[in-house]
């Protein structure tokens, strides 16, 4: 991990707050080079989201200049990505594209782009790949302003009938095709056929439907996924159950002992609690939050022990705890402090160390600052 990286990811201003959560993870994993390469799956469970989401977010960031990716081969097969963070740039400076929704919308991949603005000539430019990376192929739509010009008179159009006017907005196959997983394959006048007797409603709902389609199919054991006209005309969308409600998120004080038990039982899932030791480096006496099943019992929680900085144990926790990526500034402050851990000494200590009595006002006196 380098501290340089995660300094210069929390500087940057990207415009999504999403988009801002990727980025210091990816920080987090960088060297001091600014390079690193997580697999989509390590992100998507650093940051709790989906790998859908967090490939959208790693399109908007490149598109941004935050990085340049570069791909690489295991024999026949696709690797990982190698990202190369480009932090001798302000992404927030004038001219690096800073500016909320607009600057987001004008950021996103030409393949995923939505509406024409109005009165701009597009132009498509593709992104360079910096710290001579090999592109993965990706380009970002970027916009040249005109001088407005007069339109010319024009007659009167006759409206369109309506059924011209639904044929015009109707949702087009290919949005559907993008999201099937086996369209490539598949017999596409089949998917077409069924797709033509659906409604705009229909047609959404088919596309919004997949994910859960498929995530059911495989909860119930099957591996084969059927072929996109057959889902379209067994309406593989309908009948699913209703997607789970969002767990209640809980807060609790930065460096608390609640914090150290979420911390521990991150390291405990194989979990790098990196964007959550951080947010505890820049924000010690703020709030943090998390999901009800990621924060151990109340039991759990007050089996933890207090100890303190200059414990005999506190020397071999430190060394275990940042060999799993707790990194905590405080410590190097001189002042006392307190951990809150499962026993006197990490797992693996010999011989065993006797517990350390500490007096309860000190440790709250510790949490107030």
């Amino acid at each position: 991990m380098s501290w340089q990286a995660l300094n210069w990811a929390t500087r940057q201003r990207v415009g999504r707050a999403s988009a801002k959560h990727v980025l210091m993870v990816l920080a987090n994993y960088a060297d001091e080079n600014g390079s690193c390469f997580p697999s989509q799956a390590q992100l998507a469970a650093d940051t709790e989201m989906s790998e859908r989401a967090v490939r959208d977010q790693l399109d908007f960031l490149e598109c941004r200049g935050a990085f340049s990716r570069q791909a690489s081969r295991q024999g026949n097969r696709r690797g990982r990505n190698r990202y190369h963070l480009a932090i001798d740039t302000d992404l927030s400076a004038p001219g690096a594209d800073a500016g909320g929704e607009a600057a987001e919308e004008e950021a996103l991949p030409a393949n995923s782009a939505g509406r024409e603005p109005a009165g701009l000539n597009r132009q498509t430019t593709p992104s360079e790949p910096a710290n001579d990376a090999v592109s993965t192929g990706k380009s970002c739509r970027s916009y040249k302003e005109e001088p407005p010009v007069e339109p010319p008179v024009e007659p009167p159009v006759e409206p369109p009938d309506e059924r011209e006017r639904g044929r015009a907005k109707s949702i087009p196959v290919e949005k559907f095709l993008r999201k099937w997983p086996t369209a490539a394959t598949d017999n596409r006048a089949n998917i077409e056929r069924e797709w033509a007797g659906l409604d705009d409603g229909g047609r959404q709902a088919a596309i919004d439907g997949v994910d859960r389609h498929i995530a059911e199919l495989r909860k119930n054991g099957r591996k084969h996924t059927p072929a996109g006209g057959t889902y379209l005309k067994n309406r593989g969308w309908e009948g699913l159950p209703p997607e789970p409600e969002e767990p209640e998120r809980i807060a609790f004080k930065n460096l608390s002992r609640t914090w150290w038990a979420v911390v521990l039982r991150k390291i405990e899932r194989g979990k790098r609690p990196g964007y959550m030791v951080t947010h505890a480096n820049e924000n010690p006496g703020k709030d943090w939050s998390a999901a009800g099943d990621d924060i151990p019992s109340a039991a759990e929680i007050d089996r933890l022990v207090a100890v303190s900085s200059d414990a005999p144990g506190f020397a071999a926790w430190l060394t275990w705890l940042e060999r799993h990526g707790v990194h905590i500034d405080l410590w190097r402050g001189g002042g006392p402090f307190w951990i809150w851990v499962p026993g006197p000494e990490p797992p693996g200590t010999h011989p065993p160390m006797k517990p350390v009595e500490h007096d309860p006002e000190d440790i709250a006196e510790f949490l107030k600052s």
